[in-house]
């Protein structure tokens, strides 16, 4: 998989960047972390601009989030269930990961769409409950691409910055997933303690 990704970029430059990155969002077992840190090696070589590789992740992984979301609009949440029991497997997708999302989506909303793109393993699936739930696709697109920019820019600086050592942006990623998870939690505690404060206000009077 490495290999194949690695001779795209190569052969195509920003266009193969663009394309892999359509891809890995609609296939999640292609993994961005292999193609953006290799992106920004290549960068740091001389072969492309950071700017321009950064540009062209987001713009793929922007078309294929919402060529997701709209296919979670435009069919029939039967007709999507009873694809992904069938060949999702081999993209990476499960009925589970599916339901996963729906579950993030509905109590999150445009945070889980936000904050959704920088944890893999939602970042594909929250897609299709966005459709699914129609979702404004103004609104998607706009906190999408605020998601897909930052994650693109990390991975693509990381590879960047670590030369032909990019390979090792995993053990970053990790890293920074258990402080995006963090985050989401202290937001939520946040959220429902200052609910709560409101009620017993209103109680009071």
């Amino acid at each position: 998989m490495s290999d194949l990704i690695t001779g795209i970029i190569d052969t195509l430059g920003y266009a193969g960047i663009a394309l892999l990155m359509f891809l890995e969002m609609v296939i999640p077992v292609i993994p961005s972390e292999v193609i953006m840190p290799f992106a920004g090696f290549t960068a740091a070589r001389g072969g492309m601009s950071l700017t321009g590789v950064i540009v062209a992740g987001t713009t793929g992984s922007l078309l294929g989030a919402t060529a997701l979301y709209g296919i979670g609009r435009l069919l029939p949440d039967a007709a999507i269930y009873r694809f992904i029991r069938r060949y999702g497997s081999w993209a990476g997708l499960t009925i589970e990961s599916v339901h996963k999302g729906e579950k993030v989506f509905d109590k999150h909303n445009r945070a889980a769409v936000f904050f959704g793109r920088l944890l893999p393993g939602i970042r594909s699936v929250v897609s299709l409950p966005a459709g699914i739930r129609e979702m404004n696709l103004g609104i998607f697109m706009a906190f999408t691409l605020f998601g897909v920019a930052i994650w693109t820019t990390l991975l693509g600086v990381l590879g960047y910055v670590l030369g032909d050592k990019y390979e090792q942006v995993a053990h970053f990623i990790g890293a920074f997933s258990n402080v995006i998870v963090g985050l989401i939690v202290i937001g939520i505690i946040v959220y429902f303690v200052r609910l709560w404060r409101r009620r017993r206000a209103r109680r009071r009077h």
